[in-house]
């Protein structure tokens, strides 16, 4: 069974079901990704790693305005202006969903921003290969444009082995909201990891 610390139930915030497709990038004739309204609607890529190793792996679609109030309370909680992070006493089955407050949060746009890819794992380290998940036509690979922690650290490589020599950023847990600049061929990461392995 999936199980982790919780963060408060994130929060709780229920998603609305739409019935629209996600964005995935609206452009301006310039170029420049223009900024989204709040009644926008994304698509979320929820990957729930299990106890085992396996993955179950769902979609879901969110408004902007959802978007910026989850992101809200977690920033509420890194404040200490919320409740604050669960005990191992205190552990219980996560949601597997966007909203989960201890997901690590990938956007497919500067800012934390437009689409999602959210990774829920139950403890221990693992590698994530981004190609293996969905995102329009094609595949999250090299597609991560800012990214917010939740409980876990890690860090991105380029390719699918030698992590020391393909290293590109790492995190910590609970870090900040970041853009991913310049990386734009990675296509993989570590959990639960801050230090990459010579292996």
């Amino acid at each position: 069974m999936l199980k982790m610390k919780h963060l408060g139930s994130l929060f709780g915030v229920a998603l609305i079901g739409a019935t629209a497709a996600g964005c995935y990038g609206a452009e301006g004739d310039d170029g420049a990704i223009e900024a989204a309204s709040e009644e926008e609607t994304f698509t979320g890529t929820v990957v729930a790693i299990n106890d085992d190793g396996s993955q179950t792996v769902t979609t879901e679609h969110f408004t902007r305005a959802e978007q910026l109030e989850w992101q809200r309370l977690r920033a509420g909680v890194q404040r200490g202006e919320a409740a604050g992070l669960g005990t191992a006493e205190q552990a219980s089955v996560i949601t597997a969903s966007c909203s989960n407050g201890n997901a690590l949060w990938l956007y497919d746009n500067t800012g934390g921003s437009g689409n999602m890819l959210c990774l829920i794992e139950s403890g221990g380290a693992g590698s994530v290969i981004l190609r293996d998940y969905p995102r329009g036509p094609g595949t999250w690979s090299g597609a991560v444009k800012s990214y917010w922690p939740g409980i876990d650290s890690g860090f991105f490589y380029n390719g699918l082995v030698r992590w020391c020599q393909s290293q590109t950023a790492s995190f910590a847990a609970w870090g900040p909201l970041q853009d991913l600049v310049g990386y734009s061929t990675t296509h993989s990461l570590r959990l639960g990891d801050t230090l990459c392995s010579p292996g």
